[in-house]
């Protein structure tokens, strides 16, 4: 089969997917050419056709339509991730030839502009499958007219590759009264949130240490924060040992105000964390009641926190729940065997049997 698999800007969560999504198609024998930004990180291995895919109508715009015209041709599918991606392959594709595509997020944030609505319908109407990561964007997918909407599966990077189950291995003991925060320095990931709660935190006697594993465009802003209000959060930046940090922590927080499928929550669950996160985007389906959810609100993370941080049987609760529902996350085997059949146009048979957290 000859795939085309196109994205424009990810970071994080969504970009590890799509890398993960091109490798496993590829090594299953397919034809696949990978239609990204140059900036795109890929194995060397990959084909790949540089596709510049930006925020606003352009001349990247049409280099795009022409570009992804021609890579289509003899394309048996065509899956684009991302709404936007996915609006150009829209706009791009000969009715012919099977679109399918992933909904990460909404351009915008919240996806109320007349521009996100009118991207959003095209998509919709013109996919043959529309694969979200949450089921409030399954329900925006359904309600611009998707025919058929299924939930992408998603699995942690650190799992997959057996980091987690090296660094358990390793029998690393817990940390006392360590915060531990996994997420870019990026205003959707709501690390303000764990600026001010740290600080709350501090100035009730509630002694810690939290440490945030990640950088991007909110460093310096965050650092200045950190400064003013004395509180004990370390930024770590890029951690290359985020699976033997999942296992060393007291509590895993998630402080976002925007998620999809939270990536980072999945690995925690699999490393039996400890997890307090935010009521955001598909966190609740993914997390279950195998931790603390949360609105994101400063005072609201510090009190559960202040609680949780004390309570040793608490604590220990949480892990158990964790790594129970961590026997349900996806794997590499579950992601491919449902693209394999979205990619071939069968139906989906086996949803109840083979559901995956945040799929119940």
């Amino acid at each position: 089969m000859r795939i085309v698999e196109v994205v424009g800007s990810a970071e994080g969560g969504m970009a590890a997917h799509v890398r993960q999504v091109v490798e496993l198609t590829r090594d299953a024998g397919n034809d696949v050419i990978l239609a990204a930004p140059a900036s795109f990180r890929a194995a060397d291995s990959i084909r790949r056709i540089d596709v510049e895919i930006g925020d606003r109508p352009g001349a990247e715009l049409v280099t795009a339509l022409r570009r992804l015209r021609r890579v289509a041709r003899g394309a048996d599918v065509v899956h684009a991730h991302g709404i936007r991606s996915s609006f150009v392959a829209a706009l791009a594709l000969p009715r012919r030839v099977r679109l399918v595509s992933t909904w990460h997020s909404v351009p915008g944030g919240d996806g109320r502009s007349r521009v996100s609505e009118v991207m959003m319908h095209v998509v919709a109407r013109r996919a043959a499958v529309v694969l979200t990561v949450s089921e409030a964007l399954g329900e925006r997918a359904r309600g611009c007219g998707a025919r058929r909407v299924e939930r992408a599966l998603v699995p942690p990077p650190s799992v997959s590759d057996g980091r987690i189950e090296r660094a358990r291995a390793a029998g690393i003991a817990r940390a006392d009264r360590e915060i531990l925060t996994i997420a870019r320095l990026a205003p959707q990931k709501g690390i303000d949130l764990a600026v001010e709660a740290s600080a709350l935190l501090a100035a009730s006697g509630c002694h810690h240490a939290w440490h945030i594993c990640g950088d991007g465009p909110l460093r310096a802003e965050t650092e200045d924060a950190i400064a003013r209000s004395g509180a004990p959060v370390h930024l770590d930046g890029h951690c290359d040992d985020v699976a033997s940090r999942l296992m060393r922590c007291t509590v895993f927080v998630q402080t976002s105000r925007s998620e999809g499928q939270p990536v980072a929550v999945q690995e925690a669950l699999a490393a039996g964390c400890a997890i307090v996160a935010t009521d955001v985007g598909g966190t609740r389906e993914v997390l279950g009641n195998a931790g603390e959810i949360v609105a994101t609100d400063a005072h609201a993370l510090a009190r559960t926190l202040s609680t949780l941080m004390g309570d040793e049987e608490g604590q220990a609760r949480l892990r158990q729940l964790a790594r129970s529902r961590a026997t349900r996350l996806p794997r590499p085997a579950d992601v491919y065997a449902q693209l394999e059949r979205i990619y071939a146009g069968r139906p989906d048979t086996d949803a109840p049997a083979g559901a995956h957290p945040g799929q119940e």
